[in-house]
């Protein structure tokens, strides 16, 4: 299980820096003079996306959700 989440883990890193690189790349070379201001509105893009991301598809992929059972402990807490 160890070894197949960091495969899971190192598959997603990989697509990630594929899609994240190249744009950083190319934002460098047709921004100019708005360089800071480019990547500072890109930065602030991308951190919206994949915080939409990690609890809907990314969490997902390393962690089961299932109801807690019936007992003292679901009672206390609700």
């Amino acid at each position: 299980m160890f070894v197949a989440d960091e495969f899971k883990k190192l598959i997603l890193v990989m697509v990630l820096y594929a899609v994240i690189i190249p744009l950083i790349l190319w934002l460098i070379a047709v921004s100019g003079p708005a360089l800071i201001l480019t990547l500072a509105s890109v930065s602030v893009a991308l951190v919206i996306v994949i915080s939409l991301l990690v609890p809907t598809v990314i969490v997902p992929m390393f962690y089961t959700y299932t109801d807690l059972e019936e007992g003292e402990l679901r009672t206390a807490i609700l």
